[in-house]
């Protein structure tokens, strides 16, 4: 078989037993559901990569959600530092 590239699947069930003591929503197999920005329904808890209800599983989209997850926080502590200050 000529190929010009494959992509490996190495499972299909998340892994998330690290969040067993939140209430984190799920979808129906299992997947964290998040928003836009990587939030999932527990304040201050934000989720990125194969664990999560988006459609790309892939190392590189993976990645770019933690790098959205993270601008996230970031914005989200900043604000939370300046209304301390104010």
């Amino acid at each position: 078989m000529k190929l010009e590239g494959v992509f490996v699947e190495i499972g299909s069930i998340p892994k998330i037993d690290f969040v067993s003591n939140f209430d984190i929503k799920r979808d129906e197999r299992g997947y964290i559901l998040v928003d836009k920005a990587q939030k999932t329904n527990e304040l201050g808890v934000y989720a990125a990569g194969d664990i999560t209800n988006n459609s790309l599983k892939q190392i590189i989209t993976a990645g770019a959600e933690g790098a959205v997850a993270a601008y996230h926080i970031y914005q989200e502590i900043q604000k939370e530092s300046q209304e301390q200050i104010d």
